[in-house]
């Protein structure tokens, strides 16, 4: 290589090495006494924690085209509303499989909330609870029943194994199209098994001609953020023709009077679901919804179904007058 084109190269080399320490101390000087601060933190120090979310309760005074409201209960007193509730009767024995005592102590009215609370067996509420499971019940029999309409309640439910929390209706007259359960139906619009922290079920239940079951619903599963221990708002809107069954403003089935109908019924009618039903709220145990499983007994945490608010009303060609 010549003198020269070695000569052309130092020169360039130089150039260049003058041009890139003068930027470099001229970006110093711009930003001398600051620090560069990312607009994204690294993933470590970002804060991971789930955000849970409420469902929020619509608004009391909204209006409902073509319905008008009937009954209702906001829970604001400190004890339970007699004129509008009875407790399920204190007993040893428990329906279905279920190993709960009911206990009315189990049963409270505070800061605008109904709570049912679920004691485990080494919680006694007095001597003659010891090793026993209680819970609580409560319900509108003899206070209040209706046929068809909106029936809704915010609530939320605890969520562990063996847990059967339910929101449900019953027949006033429970001998009206046979011997008892289930001829004259049941209508459970919200029924919970505690171990799937998200799944809520709705289902009716009525009787095939021999006496048998005939039960007819489904499962919905409710966002991964918002489980059923966050409040919801759960309602059942009840037609001659069908029943829709509905979660936070979001109807997930319709059941239709022909998929209820059997033999047992008149042809072309909506019996069973023809008559005034009442509304229960309790908190079960164990029980055969689950198969029979069941929490810790001696060690599992007190629990709590709450409700913050049942509000029912009727389409108004169905009111009287």
């Amino acid at each position: 290589m010549s003198k020269k084109i070695l000569s052309v190269i130092s020169i360039l080399i130089i150039t260049f090495s003058f041009l890139f320490v003068t930027a470099c101390n001229g970006m110093n000087d711009d930003n001398k006494g600051k620090v560069d601060t990312p607009k994204t933190p690294p993933v470590s120090s970002q804060d991971t924690t789930p955000v849970f979310y409420d469902y929020a309760a619509p608004d009391f005074n909204r209006v409902i085209d073509g319905m008008t409201l009937t009954f209702f209960d906001e829970f604001d007193g400190t004890e339970l509303d007699l004129d509008k509730w009875i407790y399920e009767r204190e007993s040893w024995y428990s329906q279905n499989g279920a190993v709960q005592r009911y206990r009315n102590s189990n049963v409270s009215v505070n800061d605008g909330l109904l709570t049912i609370e679920v004691r485990n067996k080494n919680n006694p509420i007095d001597d003659k609870d010891v090793g026993t499971v209680t819970s609580g019940a409560v319900k509108t029999q003899d206070k209040f029943s209706q046929t068809y309409g909106r029936i809704e309640a915010r609530m939320r439910v605890p969520t562990y194994t063996g847990a059967w929390p339910c929101f449900w209706m019953m027949p006033q007259t429970i001998n009206a199209y046979g011997g008892g359960w289930p001829y004259s139906g049941e209508i459970d619009i919200a029924e919970f098994k505690g171990r799937f922290n998200t799944r809520v079920a709705g289902t009716i239940h009525n009787a095939y001609s021999g006496g048998y079951d005939h039960a007819v619903g489904k499962a919905y599963y409710l966002p991964w953020n918002s489980p059923i221990d966050r409040f919801h708002v759960y309602a059942l809107i009840w037609t001659p023709d069908y029943m829709d069954f509905e979660v936070d403003g979001v109807v997930y089935q319709r059941i239709t009077k022909e998929q209820w109908t059997t033999s047992h019924y008149a042809s072309g009618s909506s019996q069973p679901f023809d008559r005034p039903f009442y509304i229960t709220f309790s908190c079960g145990v164990g029980g055969i919804l689950d198969g029979h499983r069941l929490p810790d007994l001696d060690n599992f945490s007190t629990s709590y179904m709450q409700i913050d608010y049942l509000r029912v009303y009727q389409f108004n060609e169905f009111l009287a007058g």
